[in-house]
């Protein structure tokens, strides 16, 4: 997991994965953090947030819940580094939660 978010926000900030590796602490994601960002209202997000949210794990609800399900195992079985990652990792479990929803809705009325 980490390696994928090191990856998204080189990408995001046009660093190399080593320097995003060797600089980012886990209160830098929080740079800009708001607990109002989600999948439907993403005006607020800071860089992190966008990364996670367009991840390609999250293109349809089966992957959705897959992601979701890696959240929840994460939550109740790891030893959080710190008090920003459990923030993260919460926080990316209610988004995810929210997109399963949205899709359901949607594929519900069709």
């Amino acid at each position: 997991m980490r390696c994928r978010t090191y990856c998204l926000l080189a990408a995001l900030l046009g660093r190399s994965f080593f320097q995003v590796m060797a600089k980012m602490s886990s209160k830098d994601y929080m740079e800009g953090w708001s607990d109002k960002c989600g999948y439907s209202n993403r005006e607020s997000c800071n860089s992190y947030q966008k990364g996670y949210l367009s991840i390609d794990g999250h293109l349809n609800v089966t992957l959705a819940k897959d992601e979701l399900e890696y959240w929840k195992l994460r939550i109740d079985n790891y030893d959080f580094d710190d008090e920003w990652e459990k923030i993260r990792a919460y926080w990316s479990a209610k988004v995810t939660t929210e997109m399963i929803e949205l899709w359901s809705e949607s594929e519900s009325e069709l």
